[in-house]
């Protein structure tokens, strides 16, 4: 979000998590890329996807606006992501 000039402000508002925790990650992001802030241990059902699975939704969304794809919302969500067939999610 933060890469998407979505300030660190609304990311707190849409987290629900304070504005330090929202500096934090961006550092680590900085440092590290997605895999410094991803989740090391998640608790309940296992993800569908693998590591190298997930780098194709990833790879669709990072950096893109849904709004330029005919969406009317400005942040990627699973719902919206799911709800779409892939063809509509592939850029060339």
């Amino acid at each position: 979000m933060h890469e998407n000039d979505v300030l660190a402000t609304r990311i707190r508002e849409i987290l629900g998590v304070s504005r330090a925790s929202v500096f934090e990650w961006i550092a680590k992001y900085r440092e590290g890329g997605p895999a410094a802030i991803s989740t090391k241990i998640a608790s309940g059902r296992p993800t569908a996807l693998d590591d190298s699975e997930m780098i194709r939704p990833y790879a669709m969304i990072s950096g893109k606006d849904p709004r330029t794809r005919g969406f009317g919302m400005a942040l990627w969500s699973r719902a919206l992501i799911q709800g779409e067939p892939q063809s509509h999610l592939c850029w060339s």
